[in-house]
């Protein structure tokens, strides 16, 4: 009972201020408007019209006359909420005649009128009874009714089309990254472009700003743009939106646009802006915002922007420019020495911040040049003699100083980031690094200290040469994997030697873990046992009778390699992957068909006087090779040569 009195007066006090103008609002009165509807025909929706049924604010009445035969009109559980299929709705004053309506919904608006003229969603004319008939699905959220005699004329008060003019719009970069030297872009075919991917897709912030208005006589506002979008990761309002400030800059405000573009083609749409709140104010800007991710740098287009409305609008004239900020905004692999200097040369007091908030004559008072060793935001302004402030100047100092490593071990060590959003960019400068594999964009290396895997195309490097130079990219764990993805496109990296000897070391599978992450590895004496396709690739599992090796077929290069009741030696790197290790054959060169005997020592798929001399070779060099020890007592000697000529014997 409380809320229907409190919808009741809702509606009486809209009466009593709007005097002339009436508003039924379906989306949030409905129940008061409507009270009593037919039983709903379905479980989305709160009601049928089954009946002529009519609501009624002041004078003005709204009468929903029900379908016959098909969809029922009806009012819907979410907005647009009034949704008519057939028929008619009639809109009647009993007072003075009506002269304006102005509908709001969606695109679904398939409806003619009696009499007057009705242009799109808008209806003017002089009667006080309107019947509008409905030819198929209409949705109607709110209805404005006007009995003013002067209805505001609106026209066009302020027209640009950036395909042509740029006049009194400019650009405030945020913040840039990466190899960005611009966002927003003025182009004759598209108009103003902004886009933040340059060979990848870059973190920024950019502003595109319009002149500042005076729209103080100004009534009815209403801005339409014409927009494009491709290329975003998810919706185009994640990434743009528009804003308006009445104070200079010192506070922006969002403002709905009604109608974003799909974010995946080039098509564009026009949409209303509403800045409908802005009539009657002297000093209003507007932005549209561009920011961007490593992820997402989509590419947004407006081609132009239209304001109609009641009375008139003026460009105010351009405000002085704020202090200058030295180092402008920018990445710096150093500490920056930051100067302001007041443009006018008039020694004006200078008051800036350095956490991003816009400055006051209560911030901190410019006296001499200071020191930033991080990524900081400064911001100032200078107050002339008449207490004037200036426009607030912004600089994005990015402090990135690059780290340099020389060897393997460093760069394990401090491989902590685990997502490129996250990673550092390095310096790795090698002198003798060996390549021990290379496929498509990876390539594995290893120097005295370790393995790694460096990730960047076009190399055109060989297993078995040696390189040195200065590699550089983001460091970082990709999925538990440690990596280097390059982005210096291995400038500077020369190949010193080729042909040099790379052998994997023979281990067993129990004993490898994450720690051996790119390492090249030996196998010996793996039977087939199963493989599965998983995301696009086939997994083939491998066992040496007591440990599964799961090698990953990553560069599709293992087909009909395996098979079943097969027996393997097998050279991999070693791959971990998440919570678990995967193994990669970067050449099918790497695998060699076993016999699967102990006895065949050298792997040949061969019992024979060249598994003793294998034997042999292994005694003389005085090491142990868990091959040669075909008897399995830890001691390789003439009782291991014995056992292959037993085997010999009995063949």
């Amino acid at each position: 009972m409380k809320k229907l009195l409190l919808s009741i007066l809702a509606l009486f006090m809209s009466v009593c201020m709007f005097a002339g103008e009436v508003v039924f609002d379906f989306d949030n009165d409905i129940k008061t408007l409507f009270p009593a509807l037919g039983e709903s025909s379905n479980d989305s929706h709160d009601g049928d019209f089954t009946e002529v049924t009519t609501a009624k604010i002041g004078d003005i009445s709204f009468t929903v006359m029900p379908a016959q035969g098909g969809t029922a009109n009806r009012i819907w559980g979410s907005s647009p909420r009034l949704r008519l299929y057939s028929e008619s709705f009639i809109i009647e004053s009993s007072g003075a005649p009506i002269t304006y309506i102005k509908f709001t919904g969606n695109t679904n608006w398939n409806v003619s009128v009696d009499i007057g003229e009705l242009s799109g969603k808008e209806w003017t004319g002089n009667a006080n009874k309107i019947t509008f008939a409905v030819s198929k699905n209409t949705q109607i959220s709110k209805v404005e009714v006007s009995t003013e005699a002067g209805h505001v004329v609106k026209s066009t008060l302020y027209s640009i089309a950036f395909t042509s003019s740029q006049d009194g719009w400019s650009i405030d970069d945020k913040k840039l990254t990466g190899d960005l030297s611009y966002v927003w872009k003025p182009s004759t075919s598209y108009g103003y472009v902004a886009t933040a991917y340059t060979n990848a897709s870059n973190e920024s912030e950019s502003w595109l700003l319009s002149p500042v208005f005076d729209m103080s006589k100004a009534s009815e506002l209403e801005m339409t743009i014409n927009h494009a979008g491709n290329k975003f990761a998810g919706a185009v309002s994640d990434q743009v939106s528009f804003c308006a400030t009445i104070d200079g800059g010192q506070t922006w405000k969002k403002v709905e646009v009604l109608q974003w573009p799909a974010g995946n083609n080039w098509n564009f749409n026009e949409s209303a802006v509403d800045i409908s709140e802005y009539a009657g104010k002297d000093a209003v800007q507007l932005a549209i915002v561009y920011t961007s991710t490593t992820s997402s740098a989509g590419s947004y287009e407006i081609k132009s922007v239209d304001i109609k409305g009641g009375g008139s609008i003026s460009v105010k004239k351009e405000e002085k420019a704020g202090p200058t900020i030295t180092p402008a905004t920018g990445t710096y692999d150093t500490d920056q020495m930051v100067t302001i200097v007041d443009p006018t040369g008039n020694n004006y007091t200078i008051y800036y911040t350095v956490d991003g908030s816009e400055p006051t004559e209560s911030s901190n008072v410019y006296e001499a040049p200071f020191t930033v060793s991080k990524t900081t935001t400064v911001k100032a302004v200078y107050v002339d003699d008449d207490d004037n402030m200036s426009v607030v100047s912004t600089s994005v100092i990015t402090i990135n100083k690059q780290v340099v490593y020389t060897t393997i071990a460093e760069l394990l060590k401090n491989c902590t980031a685990t997502s490129s959003n996250n990673a550092p960019v390095v310096m790795f400068k090698t002198t003798n690094l060996l390549v021990t594999g290379v496929n498509g964009s990876n390539v594995f290396v290893s120097d005295e200290t370790g393995a790694f895997l460096l990730y960047g195309s076009n190399s055109g490097f060989v297993k078995g040469e040696i390189i040195s130079g200065s590699i550089e990219g983001k460091l970082y764990s990709y999925n538990g994997l440690p990596e280097i993805s390059v982005s210096n496109k291995w400038e500077g990296v020369k190949v010193e030697s080729q042909g040099n000897a790379v052998t994997a070391t023979k281990v067993a599978a129990a004993d490898v873990t994450a720690t051996d992450a790119s390492k090249y590895i030996r196998f010996e004496g793996l039977s087939y046992k199963s493989e599965e396709v998983v995301s696009n690739k086939t997994n083939y599992t491998l066992t040496d009778g007591t440990t599964d090796v799961v090698i990953r077929d990553n560069f599709s290069n293992l087909q009909d390699v395996f098979k079943e009741g097969g027996i393997y030696n097998v050279n991999v790197f070693v791959i971990p992957f998440r919570d678990a290790i995967q193994y990669y054959v970067v050449n099918t060169d790497d695998v060699e068909t076993a016999s699967g005997q102990a006895e065949d020592v050298n792997g040949d798929g061969i019992v024979d006087t060249q598994d003793v001399l294998a034997v042999y070779g292994v005694i003389q060099a005085s090491t142990f090779d868990y091959r040669a020890d075909v008897n399995g007592d830890k001691v390789i000697d003439t009782q291991d040569v014995l056992m292959i000529y037993e085997t010999i014997s009995n063949q």
